[in-house]
């Protein structure tokens, strides 16, 4: 039997006693049998629960951990000091460089946009440096640029 029939097995119980709970509450059956109030007699009598009995039945829940299925604490700890509060600041984004022409020959300099600190275009040469940028190589249609983290190898958009 797989999980599927078990699942629509249980929705048609659920169906079913939910019709003859209705059935019944509307007076459809007839008048309640001496099964039906002796149920009633011991519902009613029975004692409501206390604070503790209350809190003894939480732990006895939160012992036994019925909502997870390996039964072991999640990897990842809840921590409700969290709740509500703001996401971390994302990482400021990567420059984005561009290499617009190249000038000269032996030795080469490049013409760059996008620099962090400059505003539009630059002349760079081999061994110049821009805040944490550092231009390595100006080559003949190819500038190479690096970073903390990045290394960019930019080469001259040729018009279409």
């Amino acid at each position: 039997m797989n999980a599927r029939t078990v699942e629509r097995a249980l929705w048609a119980t659920v169906l079913t006693l939910g019709i003859t709970a209705a059935v019944e509450r509307m007076g459809a059956i007839g008048a309640a049998t001496p099964a039906h109030t002796g149920i009633v007699a011991v519902i009613a009598s029975a004692p409501s629960p206390t604070i503790e009995a209350i809190g003894s039945a939480g732990t006895r829940v939160v012992d036994v951990d019925p909502f997870r299925a390996a039964r072991h604490p999640s990897p990842v700890a809840y921590r409700p000091d969290l709740e509500g509060a703001p996401p971390p600041p994302p990482r400021p984004p990567h420059p984005v460089l561009l290499l617009t022409g190249i000038i000269g020959g032996p030795p080469w300099q490049a013409v760059l946009e996008g620099v962090p600190g400059q505003e539009g275009s630059i002349v760079a040469r081999r061994g110049d440096v821009f805040g944490s940028l550092v231009v390595r190589a100006v080559k003949r249609d190819t500038v190479i640029v690096t970073g903390m983290d990045t290394t960019w190898k930019l080469t001259v958009r040729t018009a279409w």
